[in-house]
């Protein structure tokens, strides 16, 4: 059953990939972004078939198409996706690509107010936040590496995800129910967005429908006045051409349009009235 919403979510990954159109219109549920040799085999997995089940879409790193760039795969995943799930675990630090990942779903949650759930995985956020024990050790190993610039960027990310509300995994706890508790919230999260945009659809459709009405019925009285001031231009053309014929100006003595000469007839046959 793993690997069934393994290739379903490779699938709807590769078409999300290869058409930043369809990226940019958000089609991924899920985000999930991890240290690989932490979680991958064991917790990610157990996660991703949970989601799955429920009938979240999920992307991660090995959903990638082949050809396609590791870092515009990921950062296209992240942007794609309506909720991220950065797993924080022990040796989450020590991949710079994953802090990476980190700084763009930040990014993504300030810019297109994408939802941010992360997960605490046999860590204590409030180390997390305070970054002590082991995440201290960890970044004063990456300052020699990648500078203390980048690395303080990093820092300050990571206490932002660290004062997040998320999910905290005990080992005193069954790994099964706390996976299960994780999708259900995110089935329902997801759900409720949905809803809201349907309320919206159908509180936005009759007021649009009424507009295009009110317009419809505007352009039509508005032609139909149109109409009518030619045909009344066109009728007093003629009367005012039959009244230079006969010299008549009684309003009683004035013939109908139907009767009064076409006027090119009328004109070919007094050339001399072409100037009045």
């Amino acid at each position: 059953m793993n690997s069934y919403y393994r290739i379903l979510n490779a699938q709807r990954a590769q078409r999300t990939l290869l058409n930043p159109q369809r990226a940019q219109s958000r089609t991924t549920d899920v985000f999930l972004s991890f240290r690989g040799e932490d979680v991958r085999k064991t917790f990610v997995a157990s996660l991703n078939e949970a989601l799955g089940a429920k009938g979240v879409n999920t992307f991660i790193d090995d959903m990638m198409p082949k050809g396609v760039t590791i870092r515009r795969g990921l950062v296209g995943g992240i942007e794609a996706a309506k909720i991220s799930i950065p797993i924080i675990s022990k040796d989450f630090v020590s991949s710079t690509w994953c802090l990476d990942e980190l700084m763009h779903i930040l990014e993504c949650r300030e810019r297109q107010n994408q939802l941010v759930l992360p997960v605490f995985y046999e860590v204590d956020p409030s180390e997390v936040r305070k970054q002590t024990q082991i995440f201290e050790q960890k970044f004063a190993d990456l300052k020699f590496k990648n500078g203390t610039e980048k690395v303080r960027m990093w820092s300050q990310g990571l206490r932002k995800i660290g004062d997040l509300n998320g999910f905290h995994w005990k080992k005193d706890r069954k790994e099964s129910e706390f996976i299960d508790e994780i999708a259900k919230h995110v089935a329902n999260l997801l759900s409720q967005r949905m809803s809201v945009g349907e309320r919206h659809d159908k509180v936005l459709r009759p007021t649009v429908q009424k507009n295009l009405a009110s317009s419809s019925v505007a352009y039509v009285t508005e032609a139909r006045k149109i109409r009518d001031r030619r045909s009344l231009n066109r009728i007093n053309s003629k009367t005012l051409a039959h009244e230079s014929v006969t010299g008549s100006s009684d309003t009683t003595e004035q013939v109908t349009a139907e009767q009064v000469i076409p006027r090119n007839k009328f004109l070919r046959a007094y050339p001399r009235c072409h100037n009045l």
